[in-house]
């Protein structure tokens, strides 16, 4: 599991690496703190979050190359988990959704009312939990695609639905990525 840093305040700006990624899925754009990641920004998406937008971009490190690497490790089938050091920033319960993604098993899937039901809230709060993966700014790194609608269908993704299936058909064996 990896490392994780939490920031319940979304004040206050900060200086972030940024390093682009060329994947199977497009470039990505990968954004660290001093503390460690903390987005990851997937092709076509106009989602940034909010205390993104106030901060200055100070080029690249090694722990960034390291993420880009163990990314395309995972896209191409070779590794199921991540092994960063994560900075979560958000709300207090936003952190807590976060965190209890992180701990859904490769090739697992849940629903919002399991997910709220683990965090210690009640099933009809699925919709609060939505919210807050929805919000999640590390899509796959913390692993909000695989998070099913009640009835199972997929329901929205950063990325697009077209990716939230191809990997969960990656993690289910049943599919690949294009080269």
């Amino acid at each position: 599991m990896p490392r994780v840093t939490s920031w319940s305040s979304l004040e206050g700006s900060a200086e972030f690496q940024r390093f682009t990624a060329h994947t199977r899925i497009g470039d990505v754009e990968l954004v660290a703190s001093p503390a460690g990641l903390c987005a990851v920004l997937l092709p076509g998406t106009r989602r940034r979050p909010p205390w993104l937008a106030a901060t200055r971009a100070a080029g690249s490190d090694p722990g960034l190359h390291e993420a880009a690497l163990q990314l395309n490790s995972f896209l191409q089938g070779f590794s199921r988990n991540f092994r960063l050091s994560l900075d979560l920033r958000g709300t207090e319960f936003q952190i807590r959704v976060w965190r209890w993604l992180l701990t859904l098993p490769y090739g697992s899937t849940s629903t919002y009312a399991q997910g709220a039901v683990a965090i210690g809230r009640s099933a009809s709060d699925a919709r609060a939990v939505a919210r807050a993966v929805a919000a999640n700014p590390l899509p796959i790194v913390v692993p909000c695609h695989r998070v099913l609608a009640k009835e199972g269908s997929l329901a929205g993704y950063v990325g697009g639905i077209a990716l939230k299936r191809t990997l969960l058909d990656l993690e289910a064996g049943q599919g690949s990525l294009p080269l």
